[in-house]
């Protein structure tokens, strides 16, 4: 009898570290707030790679101005 006891316990022990895991994993991987929407982030890095794209002369500053118009512009989406 006493040997189903600490066997249970041993199952109660792994399991609650398992959960404490689970746990501080989640709390961990959510220090930014959870979930990103597109008009967070990623949005920042478009207008930052549309920079990059100017300020190496890959684009006009016509196709650069049409391009920030578009990011900036809500998307359909969101209404």
């Amino acid at each position: 009898m006493m040997m189903g006891l600490g066997f249970l316990w041993l199952l109660l022990l792994g399991g609650g570290l398992l959960v404490a895991l689970f746990v501080g994993l989640e709390l961990t991987s959510r220090r930014d707030g959870g979930i990103q929407w597109p008009s967070g982030p990623s949005q920042k890095a478009a207008r930052q790679i549309l920079d990059e794209r100017f300020a190496r002369g890959e684009i006009s500053s016509d196709e650069y101005d049409e391009m920030r118009r578009e990011l900036q512009a809500p998307s359909p989406s969101n209404s």
